[in-house]
């Protein structure tokens, strides 16, 4: 799951250093047709929140994609 939420904060700040302000914070959510743009330091400050999360809770010793991500 880590690796997993790496790529998304990958994600989403490629999309922030694109267009700026983004919808993020209410973005995936169902009953937000038209979610509201958060602005670009609030943004970087969950994504760096979600980098440093996941990061504390990789296991190295854990199972991966192995090399199913090598085409």
């Amino acid at each position: 799951m880590a690796i997993i939420t790496v790529s998304q904060v990958e994600a989403y700040a490629a999309l922030v250093l694109t267009f700026g302000d983004i919808p993020y914070s209410e973005a995936l959510d169902i009953n937000h047709p038209t979610p509201k743009y958060d602005d670009q330091a609030t943004v970087f400050s969950s994504l760096l929140d979600s980098l440093d999360a996941a990061i504390s809770s990789m296991d190295v010793s854990g199972a991966s994609f192995g090399s199913a991500d090598l085409l």
